[in-house]
């Protein structure tokens, strides 16, 4: 008898633990669905920056706080996000174009535009 109910408790003990098991989860990670584009200089400015038509406002960075390679602390003030895909960049500052180019930009992608 001792051993019937030693053998049905360890029974419903497993069958208790198997229960308690972790869950699986799923974690989905990517990249943003953007691309940004900076730009530097010799000296930080302002400039009118036109993406296919459209007109924004952005300072530059100064080429002095970066090297190439190096990650640019991204602000309002001095990045664009925009679509992946391509696009029809202009960078003017008064009346002067310092930038004209088609660019392809990808998914994620930060680019630095030397002006």
């Amino acid at each position: 008898m001792k051993k019937v109910i030693l053998i049905l408790s360890a029974v419903i003990f497993m069958t208790l633990l198997s229960g308690c098991g972790v869950g699986s989860y799923s974690v989905a990670s990517g990249r943003e669905d953007v691309a940004k584009l900076s730009f530097t200089a010799t000296e930080k400015y302002a400039v009118e920056v036109v993406v296919d038509e459209q007109a924004f406002q952005v300072e530059t960075v100064r080429q002095k706080a970066y090297k190439p390679g190096m990650r640019i602390k991204q602000t309002a003030l001095n990045s664009l996000k925009l679509t992946p895909g391509s696009h029809h960049v202009v960078v003017k500052r008064g009346d002067s174009v310092l930038f004209e180019k088609n660019l392809f930009l990808s998914t994620g992608e930060s680019k630095v535009i030397p002006l």
